[in-house]
């Protein structure tokens, strides 16, 4: 019965070795090439970035008018002339 199994699976390795190695000369066959899908992967990772650029720049604009429109208003009366 041990037997069985033993031979089951060193035949069940061998086809697993057979189908990776089909795999691993098929993979090497199909390279990637430049073409319309790199370009489109460029111009995605371009927009990305201006969006990511642009989300940066909005928040530091916000935090500076929030930091302004914080400020306590103080009002100071000075009196130049007084009684003569």
């Amino acid at each position: 019965m041990n037997e069985d199994h033993s031979v089951a699976l060193a035949q069940w390795l061998q086809e697993v070795g057979r189908r990776r190695a089909r795999y691993r000369r098929r993979a090497t066959y199909l390279a990637p090439r430049p073409g319309p899908r790199r370009e489109a992967c460029h111009l995605r990772s371009a927009l990305l970035l201006l969006a990511a650029s642009a989300a940066v720049a909005q928040y530091c604009y916000a935090d500076t008018m929030l930091g302004i429109l914080s400020i306590r208003s103080v009002l100071v009366f000075v009196f130049t002339g007084g009684p003569q």
